[in-house]
């Protein structure tokens, strides 16, 4: 982030205010329906059941932070408000991916794209893992094009530390906090495994 001038600062910013008016529209008009309020019983059961027991085939990470959250309250808006921000923050995830790979004008574009896409905003609006599960795919995406970057241009001295520093540690931890969110991650997983071995083989341009 303290690598965008100006200009792109308030780009992101344009886009932010935009995607956040489309996402917080009638938020909570709609009564929960049965999938969210499934999200709401299996969140309030104990942290112990829900890290251990066999309840659901959805990972417990998203039911942990609905868990926490209802303290405060069980209002519609209030428990679909963090799906929002997680919406929101996959903008800015993307946004910098995209600007690692092909500058200001295109991250702004996918931005946009990504603020006014139906999928997503409608997934930003439901008390339900899938906006979290794009965040932290997003965030791995990130790490993952940070260290394509750095290999890229020389393997040179690259100890673990400055590989944990390059990219590393944000694609593994975006990876790790996704297959705790749901089970599609496994996908974005094998993808990357795909594209390492391919790299592997016959080393190409990483921004192709």
């Amino acid at each position: 982030m303290t690598s965008l001038n100006r200009r792109d600062a308030w780009q992101l910013f344009f886009v932010l205010v935009l995607a956040a008016a489309v996402r917080c529209y009638r938020l909570g008009f709609a009564s929960l329906w049965l999938d969210e309020a499934l999200t709401i019983r299996i969140a309030n059961l104990p942290l112990s059941e829900l890290w251990v027991t066999p309840y659901d085939p959805t990972p417990p990470l998203y039911y942990t932070v609905i868990h926490f959250l209802l303290s405060f309250g069980h209002s519609e808006t209030l428990l679909r408000m963090p799906s929002v921000l997680f919406g929101l923050l996959t903008i800015v995830m993307i946004y910098l991916a995209t600007r690692k790979l092909a500058g200001a004008t295109a991250a702004f574009a996918a931005a946009l794209i990504l603020a006014l896409s139906f999928h997503n905003i409608e997934y930003s609006q439901e008390a339900r893992a899938y906006a979290l599960l794009g965040l932290c795919l997003s965030v791995s995406l990130l790490g993952l094009i940070n260290l394509g970057l750095r290999w890229q241009d020389s393997c040179a001295g690259f100890t673990f530390r400055k590989f944990l520093g390059s990219g590393a540690a944000l694609y593994a931890g975006g990876l790790i906090a996704a297959l705790y969110t749901h089970n599609a991650a496994v996908f974005y997983w094998l993808c990357v495994q795909l594209f390492f071995l391919a790299w592997w083989i016959r080393p190409f341009k990483f921004s192709l």
